[in-house]
């Protein structure tokens, strides 16, 4: 009569399955942070626009660098706040 072989799983395997799960985990928690960043940008680039829209709209008696300071103030608080937060959540997800 044959022998009963047991059918068992390495343990490099079962610890591959489990780093495999961990690894979903993490990136699945990594892409609710990206788009939570996302979403944060997409409601504050609206004051992006308005002071794009006061250069654009600019004519030869209005002050054209106070007009482009507040341009140049909202991308900067857009990059520092938001853009820069999403770019490290950004890498750590590939």
């Amino acid at each position: 009569m044959g022998t009963l072989v047991e059918n068992k799983e390495s343990p490099k395997k079962s610890k591959k399955i489990l780093d495999l799960d961990l690894e979903e985990k993490v990136v699945s928690k990594n892409s609710k942070k990206l788009h939570k960043e996302y979403n944060k940008f997409r409601r504050h680039i609206e004051e992006l626009r308005r002071a794009y829209s006061a250069v654009d709209n600019a004519v030869e008696t209005d002050d054209i660098y106070f007009r482009l300071q507040k341009l140049e103030n909202a991308s900067k608080k857009l990059r520092r706040k938001y853009a820069k937060s999403h770019r490290k959540i950004l890498k750590a997800t590939r």
